[in-house]
């Protein structure tokens, strides 16, 4: 959540719980979310991948082709 109030909106009405633990995510902890858990509600933070293009370039040939949703160019 980028601030406070949205967080609030999202989250207000679900749990307060969530909503404070939104809440304390500081903007130098972008990529962090809140998670229901069988103990509450937890926060995760994903992994920042900046090699994202040439890990997709390096496995593109993997992509399997679909040629009944290939769309021609017109």
């Amino acid at each position: 959540m980028a601030d406070p109030g949205t967080a609030e909106m999202a989250l207000g009405d679900l749990n307060p719980d969530a909503l404070k633990a939104a809440q304390a995510i500081t903007p130098e902890q972008a990529g962090t979310a809140v998670l229901a858990s069988g103990d509450g509600w937890e926060r995760a933070r994903s992994h920042l991948i900046t090699e994202v293009e040439a890990v997709a370039a390096e496995y593109a040939h993997l992509t399997p082709v679909l040629s009944e949703l290939h769309v021609e160019a017109q």
